[in-house]
Protein backbone atom coordinates (compact mmCIF):
# COMPACT_ATOMS: atom_id res chain seq x y z
CA UNK A 1 0.00 0.00 0.00
CA UNK A 2 1.52 3.44 -1.09
CA UNK A 3 1.17 6.09 1.25
CA UNK A 4 -1.13 8.53 -0.76
CA UNK A 5 -3.83 5.67 -0.44
CA UNK A 6 -2.92 4.85 3.50
CA UNK A 7 -3.22 8.88 4.25
CA UNK A 8 -6.86 8.46 2.15
CA UNK A 9 -8.13 5.61 4.22
CA UNK A 10 -6.38 7.40 7.54
CA UNK A 11 -8.94 9.97 6.03
CA UNK A 12 -12.25 7.95 6.11
CA UNK A 13 -11.59 6.62 9.12
CA UNK A 14 -10.98 10.00 11.13
CA UNK A 15 -14.33 11.52 9.31
CA UNK A 16 -16.51 8.18 10.32
CA UNK A 17 -15.21 7.28 13.64
CA UNK A 18 -17.06 10.40 15.65
CA UNK A 19 -20.01 9.54 14.06
CA UNK A 20 -19.65 5.59 15.29
CA UNK A 21 -18.32 6.72 19.30
CA UNK A 22 -22.01 7.84 20.07
CA UNK A 23 -23.72 4.56 19.04
CA UNK A 24 -20.94 2.45 20.72
CA UNK A 25 -20.78 4.31 24.14
CA UNK A 26 -24.82 3.98 23.85
CA UNK A 27 -24.33 0.42 23.53
CA UNK A 28 -21.68 0.54 26.65
CA UNK A 29 -24.57 1.79 28.30
CA UNK A 30 -27.07 -0.74 27.68
CA UNK A 31 -24.77 -3.24 28.96
CA UNK A 32 -23.96 -1.71 31.90
CA UNK A 33 -27.35 -0.76 32.30
CA UNK A 34 -28.25 -4.84 31.93
CA UNK A 35 -25.97 -5.26 34.43
CA UNK A 36 -27.19 -3.46 37.03
CA UNK A 37 -30.41 -4.76 36.65
CA UNK A 38 -29.46 -8.01 36.98
CA UNK A 39 -27.60 -7.27 39.86
CA UNK A 40 -30.19 -5.72 41.60
CA UNK A 41 -33.08 -8.81 40.59
CA UNK A 42 -30.71 -11.18 42.90
CA UNK A 43 -30.20 -8.70 45.53
CA UNK A 44 -33.95 -7.95 45.05
CA UNK A 45 -34.32 -12.43 45.37
CA UNK A 46 -31.89 -11.97 48.52
CA UNK A 47 -33.96 -9.74 49.87
CA UNK A 48 -36.99 -11.84 49.14
CA UNK A 49 -35.90 -14.59 50.55
CA UNK A 50 -34.69 -13.34 53.45
CA UNK A 51 -38.03 -11.66 54.41
CA UNK A 52 -39.07 -15.08 53.08
CA UNK A 53 -37.65 -17.50 55.26
CA UNK A 54 -38.66 -20.63 56.75
CA UNK A 55 -39.67 -20.67 60.35
CA UNK A 56 -38.21 -22.18 62.96
CA UNK A 57 -40.29 -25.27 64.21
CA UNK A 58 -43.31 -26.48 62.92
CA UNK A 59 -45.98 -28.20 65.37
CA UNK A 60 -48.30 -31.40 63.98
CA UNK A 61 -50.48 -32.33 66.12
CA UNK A 62 -53.02 -35.67 65.16
CA UNK A 63 -53.75 -38.68 65.67
CA UNK A 64 -50.88 -40.99 64.73
CA UNK A 65 -47.90 -42.85 66.30
CA UNK A 66 -43.64 -42.58 65.31
CA UNK A 67 -40.91 -43.57 65.92
CA UNK A 68 -38.33 -41.02 67.32
CA UNK A 69 -35.24 -42.54 68.50
CA UNK A 70 -34.93 -46.02 67.12
CA UNK A 71 -37.39 -48.12 68.91
CA UNK A 72 -41.05 -48.66 67.47
CA UNK A 73 -43.47 -46.21 67.65
CA UNK A 74 -42.68 -44.51 70.74
CA UNK A 75 -44.60 -41.38 70.82
CA UNK A 76 -47.35 -40.57 70.01
CA UNK A 77 -49.78 -37.15 68.23
CA UNK A 78 -47.58 -34.12 68.83
CA UNK A 79 -44.29 -34.19 66.16
CA UNK A 80 -41.94 -31.44 65.77
CA UNK A 81 -40.21 -30.35 62.50
CA UNK A 82 -38.16 -28.07 61.41
CA UNK A 83 -38.89 -25.34 58.59
CA UNK A 84 -38.38 -27.52 55.64
CA UNK A 85 -39.83 -30.37 57.19
CA UNK A 86 -37.09 -32.68 58.88
CA UNK A 87 -37.43 -34.00 62.39
CA UNK A 88 -36.45 -31.28 65.14
CA UNK A 89 -34.62 -34.41 67.69
CA UNK A 90 -33.77 -31.68 69.50
CA UNK A 91 -37.34 -30.15 71.25
CA UNK A 92 -37.80 -33.71 73.02
CA UNK A 93 -34.47 -33.82 74.25
CA UNK A 94 -34.81 -33.35 77.72
CA UNK A 95 -37.84 -35.38 77.84
CA UNK A 96 -37.57 -39.23 78.12
CA UNK A 97 -38.32 -40.92 75.11
CA UNK A 98 -41.04 -43.20 77.44
CA UNK A 99 -42.76 -40.57 78.06
CA UNK A 100 -45.60 -38.40 76.11
CA UNK A 101 -48.89 -37.37 74.99
CA UNK A 102 -50.84 -40.63 73.82
CA UNK A 103 -52.96 -43.02 75.67
CA UNK A 104 -51.99 -46.05 77.77
CA UNK A 105 -55.16 -47.45 79.31
CA UNK A 106 -58.10 -46.01 76.98
CA UNK A 107 -58.78 -45.06 73.51
CA UNK A 108 -56.97 -41.76 72.25
CA UNK A 109 -57.89 -39.66 69.20
CA UNK A 110 -55.10 -37.48 69.72
CA UNK A 111 -53.85 -33.72 69.65
CA UNK A 112 -56.74 -31.27 68.32
CA UNK A 113 -55.20 -28.05 68.41
CA UNK A 114 -51.72 -26.23 69.01
CA UNK A 115 -51.17 -22.20 69.98
CA UNK A 116 -47.65 -20.61 70.43
CA UNK A 117 -47.85 -17.54 72.64
CA UNK A 118 -44.95 -15.93 74.40
CA UNK A 119 -42.67 -18.59 75.95
CA UNK A 120 -45.28 -21.50 75.92
CA UNK A 121 -46.54 -23.99 73.59
CA UNK A 122 -49.92 -25.19 74.10
CA UNK A 123 -51.51 -28.91 73.04
CA UNK A 124 -54.78 -29.95 73.53
CA UNK A 125 -56.85 -32.94 72.50
CA UNK A 126 -57.85 -36.12 73.73
CA UNK A 127 -55.21 -37.83 74.96
CA UNK A 128 -53.13 -38.68 78.47
CA UNK A 129 -49.56 -37.87 79.59
CA UNK A 130 -48.44 -41.04 80.94
CA UNK A 131 -45.02 -41.59 82.25
CA UNK A 132 -44.44 -45.69 81.69
CA UNK A 133 -40.89 -45.01 83.11
CA UNK A 134 -43.37 -45.33 86.49
CA UNK A 135 -45.66 -48.19 85.40
CA UNK A 136 -47.16 -48.30 81.82
CA UNK A 137 -51.03 -48.57 83.62
CA UNK A 138 -50.22 -45.60 85.30
CA UNK A 139 -51.47 -41.94 83.40
CA UNK A 140 -50.60 -38.83 84.75
CA UNK A 141 -54.12 -37.53 84.77
CA UNK A 142 -53.70 -33.83 85.49
CA UNK A 143 -52.26 -33.60 82.22
CA UNK A 144 -55.38 -34.50 80.49
CA UNK A 145 -56.45 -33.33 77.60
CA UNK A 146 -54.29 -30.30 77.49
CA UNK A 147 -50.77 -29.94 78.20
CA UNK A 148 -47.94 -26.91 78.41
CA UNK A 149 -44.56 -26.99 76.82
CA UNK A 150 -41.89 -24.78 77.26
CA UNK A 151 -39.54 -23.28 74.28
CA UNK A 152 -37.05 -25.85 75.35
CA UNK A 153 -39.28 -29.03 75.57
CA UNK A 154 -39.67 -29.45 78.58
CA UNK A 155 -42.85 -30.05 80.29
CA UNK A 156 -43.70 -26.66 82.42
CA UNK A 157 -46.04 -27.45 85.60
CA UNK A 158 -49.83 -26.25 84.41
CA UNK A 159 -52.58 -29.14 85.79
CA UNK A 160 -55.74 -27.34 84.22
CA UNK A 161 -57.91 -30.50 83.08
CA UNK A 162 -57.70 -32.64 86.15
CA UNK A 163 -61.36 -32.85 85.93
CA UNK A 164 -61.94 -34.09 82.47
CA UNK A 165 -62.86 -37.63 82.20
CA UNK A 166 -62.28 -40.45 79.72
CA UNK A 167 -63.97 -39.21 76.19
CA UNK A 168 -63.65 -35.54 76.79
CA UNK A 169 -62.53 -33.67 74.15
CA UNK A 170 -60.83 -30.15 73.51
CA UNK A 171 -61.25 -29.52 69.96
CA UNK A 172 -59.66 -25.61 70.71
CA UNK A 173 -57.77 -23.48 72.46
CA UNK A 174 -57.23 -19.50 72.42
CA UNK A 175 -54.40 -18.26 74.72
CA UNK A 176 -54.61 -14.30 74.90
CA UNK A 177 -51.33 -12.37 76.18
CA UNK A 178 -52.11 -12.47 80.05
CA UNK A 179 -51.16 -15.97 79.88
CA UNK A 180 -54.79 -17.04 80.57
CA UNK A 181 -56.66 -19.35 78.05
CA UNK A 182 -60.01 -20.47 76.67
CA UNK A 183 -60.58 -24.04 75.95
CA UNK A 184 -63.78 -25.20 74.14
CA UNK A 185 -64.81 -28.93 73.44
CA UNK A 186 -67.12 -31.72 74.32
CA UNK A 187 -66.67 -31.80 77.80
CA UNK A 188 -69.22 -31.08 81.18
CA UNK A 189 -68.75 -27.06 80.74
CA UNK A 190 -68.39 -27.08 77.35
CA UNK A 191 -65.61 -23.55 77.43
CA UNK A 192 -63.46 -23.17 80.43
CA UNK A 193 -61.00 -20.20 80.93
CA UNK A 194 -57.43 -21.39 82.46
CA UNK A 195 -55.56 -18.64 84.38
CA UNK A 196 -51.92 -19.05 83.97
CA UNK A 197 -51.48 -21.07 87.05
CA UNK A 198 -53.67 -23.41 86.16
CA UNK A 199 -56.22 -22.68 87.80
CA UNK A 200 -60.16 -23.04 85.76
CA UNK A 201 -62.48 -20.31 86.04
CA UNK A 202 -66.02 -20.46 86.35
CA UNK A 203 -67.44 -17.18 86.62
CA UNK A 204 -67.33 -14.70 83.87
CA UNK A 205 -67.81 -17.62 81.22
CA UNK A 206 -71.14 -18.80 79.60
CA UNK A 207 -72.92 -22.25 80.95
CA UNK A 208 -73.55 -24.57 77.99
CA UNK A 209 -75.68 -27.28 78.19
CA UNK A 210 -74.39 -30.58 78.07
CA UNK A 211 -74.41 -31.75 75.10
CA UNK A 212 -72.86 -28.51 73.82
CA UNK A 213 -69.58 -28.80 71.75
CA UNK A 214 -67.62 -26.08 71.15
CA UNK A 215 -65.12 -27.14 68.06
CA UNK A 216 -63.60 -23.37 67.09
CA UNK A 217 -62.35 -20.26 69.43
CA UNK A 218 -61.22 -17.32 67.51
CA UNK A 219 -60.11 -14.16 69.26
CA UNK A 220 -59.57 -11.03 67.84
CA UNK A 221 -55.72 -10.80 68.66
CA UNK A 222 -53.91 -11.52 72.35
CA UNK A 223 -55.06 -8.51 74.18
CA UNK A 224 -58.46 -9.29 73.26
CA UNK A 225 -62.00 -7.88 73.32
CA UNK A 226 -63.77 -10.68 72.43
CA UNK A 227 -64.05 -14.58 72.14
CA UNK A 228 -66.08 -16.07 69.46
CA UNK A 229 -67.16 -19.13 69.80
CA UNK A 230 -68.24 -22.09 66.74
CA UNK A 231 -69.72 -25.65 67.72
CA UNK A 232 -73.06 -27.06 68.24
CA UNK A 233 -74.98 -26.21 70.59
CA UNK A 234 -78.66 -24.88 71.20
CA UNK A 235 -78.39 -21.93 74.28
CA UNK A 236 -76.67 -19.47 71.52
CA UNK A 237 -76.31 -18.99 67.87
CA UNK A 238 -74.15 -21.46 66.25
CA UNK A 239 -71.44 -18.65 66.44
CA UNK A 240 -71.83 -15.70 68.33
CA UNK A 241 -69.35 -12.85 69.85
CA UNK A 242 -67.92 -13.24 73.51
CA UNK A 243 -66.95 -9.97 75.29
CA UNK A 244 -64.18 -9.89 77.43
CA UNK A 245 -66.42 -9.18 80.13
CA UNK A 246 -68.13 -12.78 80.15
CA UNK A 247 -71.41 -11.41 78.68
CA UNK A 248 -72.03 -12.40 75.29
CA UNK A 249 -72.52 -9.27 72.93
CA UNK A 250 -75.74 -8.49 71.46
CA UNK A 251 -74.57 -9.10 67.66
CA UNK A 252 -75.71 -12.41 67.18
CA UNK A 253 -74.40 -14.79 64.05
CA UNK A 254 -77.04 -17.12 62.31
CA UNK A 255 -76.57 -19.05 59.91
CA UNK A 256 -78.96 -18.25 56.67
CA UNK A 257 -82.21 -20.36 57.32
CA UNK A 258 -81.19 -21.00 61.29
CA UNK A 259 -83.51 -19.37 63.88
CA UNK A 260 -82.27 -18.18 67.28
CA UNK A 261 -82.01 -21.21 68.88
CA UNK A 262 -80.64 -23.34 66.16
CA UNK A 263 -81.30 -26.98 65.73
CA UNK A 264 -78.24 -29.42 66.56
CA UNK A 265 -77.54 -30.31 63.02
CA UNK A 266 -75.65 -26.57 62.66
CA UNK A 267 -72.05 -27.40 63.48
CA UNK A 268 -69.49 -24.13 63.15
CA UNK A 269 -66.14 -26.54 62.61
CA UNK A 270 -63.63 -23.34 62.24
CA UNK A 271 -63.84 -19.78 62.08
CA UNK A 272 -60.99 -17.09 60.58
CA UNK A 273 -61.62 -13.03 60.73
CA UNK A 274 -59.68 -10.90 59.04
CA UNK A 275 -59.49 -7.90 57.10
CA UNK A 276 -61.32 -9.18 54.46
CA UNK A 277 -64.78 -10.46 56.84
CA UNK A 278 -65.62 -12.88 59.56
CA UNK A 279 -65.51 -16.59 57.48
CA UNK A 280 -67.48 -19.55 59.61
CA UNK A 281 -66.91 -23.28 57.61
CA UNK A 282 -68.93 -26.09 58.73
CA UNK A 283 -72.24 -27.99 58.85
CA UNK A 284 -75.85 -27.02 57.98
CA UNK A 285 -78.59 -29.34 57.81
CA UNK A 286 -76.26 -31.83 56.93
CA UNK A 287 -74.60 -30.15 54.00
CA UNK A 288 -71.22 -28.34 53.94
CA UNK A 289 -70.76 -24.69 54.39
CA UNK A 290 -68.96 -21.53 54.06
CA UNK A 291 -70.54 -17.94 54.86
CA UNK A 292 -69.00 -14.97 55.38
CA UNK A 293 -69.78 -11.53 56.95
CA UNK A 294 -68.64 -8.40 56.20
CA UNK A 295 -67.88 -5.78 59.13
CA UNK A 296 -68.61 -2.26 59.09
CA UNK A 297 -69.65 -1.37 62.25
CA UNK A 298 -72.38 -4.09 62.41
CA UNK A 299 -72.13 -7.93 60.83
CA UNK A 300 -73.48 -8.07 57.56
CA UNK A 301 -74.15 -11.38 55.56
CA UNK A 302 -72.68 -11.22 52.05
CA UNK A 303 -75.51 -12.62 50.50
CA UNK A 304 -73.36 -12.40 47.25
CA UNK A 305 -70.80 -14.56 48.36
CA UNK A 306 -72.93 -17.39 49.36
CA UNK A 307 -74.97 -17.12 46.11
CA UNK A 308 -71.44 -18.74 44.66
CA UNK A 309 -70.87 -20.82 47.37
CA UNK A 310 -74.31 -22.49 47.03
CA UNK A 311 -72.99 -23.24 43.77
CA UNK A 312 -70.20 -26.08 45.00
CA UNK A 313 -71.63 -29.85 45.56
CA UNK A 314 -71.10 -29.79 49.39
CA UNK A 315 -74.40 -31.64 50.16
CA UNK A 316 -73.84 -34.59 52.85
CA UNK A 317 -70.09 -33.31 53.31
CA UNK A 318 -67.94 -31.84 55.46
CA UNK A 319 -66.23 -28.14 54.92
CA UNK A 320 -63.72 -28.57 57.91
CA UNK A 321 -61.41 -26.03 58.05
CA UNK A 322 -61.09 -22.40 56.57
CA UNK A 323 -57.64 -20.11 56.12
CA UNK A 324 -57.35 -16.83 54.96
CA UNK A 325 -54.01 -15.54 53.04
CA UNK A 326 -52.46 -12.38 53.49
CA UNK A 327 -52.32 -11.84 49.47
CA UNK A 328 -56.13 -12.65 49.56
CA UNK A 329 -57.28 -15.98 49.02
CA UNK A 330 -59.68 -18.14 50.93
CA UNK A 331 -58.18 -21.92 51.48
CA UNK A 332 -61.43 -24.55 52.34
CA UNK A 333 -60.84 -27.83 53.50
CA UNK A 334 -62.84 -30.82 54.03
CA UNK A 335 -64.39 -34.33 52.79
CA UNK A 336 -65.67 -32.63 49.44
CA UNK A 337 -65.64 -34.13 45.90
CA UNK A 338 -66.25 -32.89 41.92
CA UNK A 339 -65.94 -29.08 42.49
CA UNK A 340 -65.22 -28.72 38.92
CA UNK A 341 -64.22 -25.09 37.57
CA UNK A 342 -64.58 -23.14 34.54
CA UNK A 343 -61.74 -25.43 32.82
CA UNK A 344 -63.52 -28.35 33.89
CA UNK A 345 -60.92 -29.33 35.74
CA UNK A 346 -61.89 -31.37 39.04
CA UNK A 347 -61.33 -30.84 42.95
CA UNK A 348 -61.30 -32.87 45.89
CA UNK A 349 -61.19 -31.74 49.36
CA UNK A 350 -59.41 -28.89 48.91
CA UNK A 351 -60.16 -25.18 46.92
CA UNK A 352 -59.04 -22.11 46.91
CA UNK A 353 -61.70 -19.05 46.55
CA UNK A 354 -60.97 -15.29 45.66
CA UNK A 355 -62.04 -13.40 48.97
CA UNK A 356 -65.44 -12.86 46.21
CA UNK A 357 -66.54 -16.56 46.28
CA UNK A 358 -64.97 -17.36 42.87
CA UNK A 359 -63.35 -20.70 42.26
CA UNK A 360 -59.76 -19.96 41.64
CA UNK A 361 -59.08 -22.95 38.55
CA UNK A 362 -55.47 -21.92 38.64
CA UNK A 363 -55.25 -23.62 41.97
CA UNK A 364 -54.96 -27.86 41.57
CA UNK A 365 -54.43 -29.78 44.27
CA UNK A 366 -56.66 -33.05 45.39
CA UNK A 367 -55.46 -34.89 48.59
CA UNK A 368 -56.79 -38.12 48.47
CA UNK A 369 -58.53 -37.46 51.54
CA UNK A 370 -60.23 -35.47 54.05
CA UNK A 371 -58.21 -32.56 54.89
CA UNK A 372 -58.73 -31.27 58.36
CA UNK A 373 -56.32 -28.61 58.63
CA UNK A 374 -54.85 -25.67 57.11
CA UNK A 375 -51.77 -22.96 58.09
CA UNK A 376 -50.40 -20.42 56.54
CA UNK A 377 -47.53 -19.71 57.37
CA UNK A 378 -45.69 -15.69 57.82
CA UNK A 379 -44.00 -16.47 54.65
CA UNK A 380 -46.86 -17.12 52.90
CA UNK A 381 -46.72 -20.86 52.31
CA UNK A 382 -49.46 -22.79 53.49
CA UNK A 383 -49.13 -26.12 55.39
CA UNK A 384 -52.22 -28.35 54.31
CA UNK A 385 -53.03 -31.89 56.88
CA UNK A 386 -55.31 -34.40 57.03
CA UNK A 387 -55.81 -38.23 56.01
CA UNK A 388 -54.23 -39.03 52.80
CA UNK A 389 -51.48 -40.52 51.85
CA UNK A 390 -51.05 -38.53 48.39
CA UNK A 391 -51.96 -35.44 46.57
CA UNK A 392 -53.68 -35.39 43.15
CA UNK A 393 -52.69 -32.16 40.80
CA UNK A 394 -52.37 -31.05 37.02
CA UNK A 395 -56.38 -32.70 36.83
CA UNK A 396 -54.96 -35.95 38.22
CA UNK A 397 -52.65 -36.34 35.91
CA UNK A 398 -50.18 -36.31 38.30
CA UNK A 399 -49.91 -37.52 41.80
CA UNK A 400 -47.32 -37.15 45.24
CA UNK A 401 -47.22 -39.35 47.94
CA UNK A 402 -47.30 -37.92 51.27
CA UNK A 403 -47.59 -39.20 54.83
CA UNK A 404 -51.05 -36.75 55.92
CA UNK A 405 -49.66 -33.47 55.51
CA UNK A 406 -47.60 -31.32 52.59
CA UNK A 407 -46.81 -27.56 51.50
CA UNK A 408 -47.36 -25.65 48.66
CA UNK A 409 -45.18 -21.99 48.00
CA UNK A 410 -47.52 -18.86 48.32
CA UNK A 411 -47.14 -18.37 44.38
CA UNK A 412 -49.53 -22.13 44.14
CA UNK A 413 -46.64 -24.30 43.47
CA UNK A 414 -46.31 -27.44 44.85
CA UNK A 415 -43.15 -27.36 47.71
CA UNK A 416 -41.19 -30.21 46.64
CA UNK A 417 -38.10 -28.98 49.33
CA UNK A 418 -40.53 -29.47 51.63
CA UNK A 419 -39.82 -33.27 53.68
CA UNK A 420 -43.30 -34.45 53.54
CA UNK A 421 -41.76 -37.86 55.63
CA UNK A 422 -40.18 -36.31 57.88
CA UNK A 423 -41.76 -37.65 60.94
CA UNK A 424 -39.76 -40.85 61.46
CA UNK A 425 -41.96 -43.59 61.11
CA UNK A 426 -44.83 -42.45 61.33
CA UNK A 427 -47.84 -44.67 60.83
CA UNK A 428 -51.21 -44.05 59.04
CA UNK A 429 -53.51 -41.43 60.77
CA UNK A 430 -54.95 -38.12 60.72
CA UNK A 431 -53.27 -34.68 61.08
CA UNK A 432 -55.86 -32.41 62.92
CA UNK A 433 -53.50 -29.04 63.85
CA UNK A 434 -50.28 -27.09 63.06
CA UNK A 435 -48.54 -24.34 64.77
CA UNK A 436 -45.79 -22.37 63.46
CA UNK A 437 -42.72 -21.36 65.84
CA UNK A 438 -40.78 -18.39 63.52
CA UNK A 439 -37.09 -17.55 64.52
CA UNK A 440 -37.97 -14.98 66.41
CA UNK A 441 -39.54 -16.87 68.80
Amino acid sequence: MNFMKYNNIMNVIRKILPLFIPILFSFFLISCEDVFHNVSAVLEDISINSEKKDPRRIFIGGNFSYNSVGSANNREALAVLGGQGNYDYSFFQTESTENGIGGTTESSTGVRSIEILNDYIYVAGDFEYYDSTLDDTITLAAYRNIVRYNLDGTLSSYTPASSMGAGDIVYDIAPISDGSLFAGGSFTEGLIKIEPDGTIVTTNTPTLTATSEVYSLYTDGPDYDALFLGGNFSDYTAITGFSSGGTFDSVAFLIPGATTTPAASIKIKDIDISSYGVLMAGIFGGNGILVKYNYDGTFVLDTDFLAKIALYPFSAKNVNTVAVSNNGFIYLGGNFTSIVDSNTVTHNNLIRLYTNGELDSTFDFSPAGEVYAIEIQANGSILVGGAFSSVNMENFTHSEPTNGYFRIRENGEFDSNFNRFGIPGMSAGSVYSFAIQEESN
